[in-house]
């Protein structure tokens, strides 16, 4: 599913997210230079922290999103920057849809994707999809099942994104729940 949307309000900088988007930043570096560290991001924004990271599901995250920009260049599109306002709004989905134990774009009592990246600091988006699954254990598995359906195909090598960010959650069960949020501004 592809929500659509210009924000209008921008989102204003505090203290505490400056402090949170370069403890993320910081995490990030780590992750594309090499070998993926714990961090444990968190933000008090009203959609609630973003869930602590392990250095398993970092790794998965990364190797999810070197898998999609991998089959970007084979299909002609430009790679995706990777975008930490993107990450922690996938990350706090996909921990939602675990708590839950539901598969959705939306699920209850949560914001739409336009109101979910933008509250995570993705503002301006011009055009934003995501695509979610259920049960993959790494980040290769789950870009193949995707690329392997057209709905989702279309969204992760629409050449019109420009950012993204991935999150899995190890929900309760055991079970990996993952969200990658894309957009351009």
């Amino acid at each position: 599913m592809v929500d659509t949307a210009t924000m209008m309000s921008p989102v204003r900088p505090t203290a505490l997210g400056t402090l949170v988007v370069l403890a993320a930043l910081a995490a990030l570096a780590g992750l594309l230079a090499g070998p993926a560290t714990p961090s444990a991001v968190a933000s008090e924004a009203t959609t609630g922290p973003t869930p602590a990271r392990s250095t398993l599901t970092l790794g998965m995250e990364g190797d999810a999103m070197r898998a999609i920009n991998r089959a970007r260049m084979q299909s002609g599109c430009p790679t995706l920057k990777v975008t930490t306002a993107l990450r922690v709004s996938a990350r706090r989905h996909s921990a939602r849809m675990a708590r839950q134990g539901t598969l959705s774009h939306r699920v209850a009592g949560e914001a739409t994707l336009s109101r979910r990246v933008a509250d995570s600091g993705y503002a301006g988006a011009s055009m934003l999809g995501e695509v979610i699954a259920l049960g993959p254990t790494t980040g290769a598995a789950v870009v193949r099942m995707w690329l392997a359906s057209s709905m989702h195909r279309g969204i992760l090598l629409d050449c019109r994104y420009r950012d993204f960010g991935a999150g899995v959650v190890r929900g309760g069960n055991g079970r990996y729940w993952w969200t990658v949020d894309l957009g351009r501004r």
